[in-house]
């Protein structure tokens, strides 16, 4: 039996676009965040050396409201 797509002279890349097409952005997309990443430790290590803690480019998240209880 011979399918629409065959009848219709279209292949499955006709009917369903190939994500291979969007994985050089992607990669350039992760290549270029992972860039700035390790821009922003480098920076903050040069901003802080030599000291004794260690250089965090992210924020703790907040604390939930009510828990306003401190470790001591």
């Amino acid at each position: 039996m011979i399918g629409a797509r065959a009848r219709l002279g279209m292949s499955a890349e006709d009917l369903m676009p190939s994500t291979k097409a969007k994985r050089p952005k992607r990669n350039a997309e992760k290549k270029d965040r992972r860039r700035r990443l390790d821009n922003a430790l480098d920076e903050g290590l040069e901003e802080t050396f030599p000291a004794s803690d260690v250089v965090a480019v992210t924020e703790p998240a907040p604390t939930p409201p009510g828990n306003n209880q401190h470790r001591e």
